[in-house]
């Protein structure tokens, strides 16, 4: 799935940078919401996503960028690729 208005991963990447908050859907449902931007400290550019899942929101993913099929900025929603790997972890 790309993102409307979508341009190469690298600028996608950029686009990381302030998607506290965004939505995160994956091809079958939607997962939860980003509680937090992971950097790589020597790239200086966003590495993963901290989400928050579940029901109560009481999970958290994290999903590498590598992960991100698409971003549309105006729903404030972020795709992933179903075969994303998901590390999960309990909050």
């Amino acid at each position: 799935m790309s993102a409307t208005g979508s341009r190469p991963r690298d600028k996608a990447q950029d686009w990381l940078a302030g998607c506290e908050g965004f939505r995160i859907d994956s091809p079958s449902r939607r997962l939860g919401s980003v509680e937090e931007i992971r950097q790589d400290p020597e790239l200086r550019r966003p590495a993963a996503l901290v989400v928050r899942a579940g029901t109560l929101r009481t999970h958290r993913l994290v999903i590498p960028v590598d992960g991100i099929a698409g971003i549309v900025l105006g729903e404030r929603t972020i795709f992933v690729e179903q075969s994303a790997s998901l590390a999960a972890n309990s909050a």
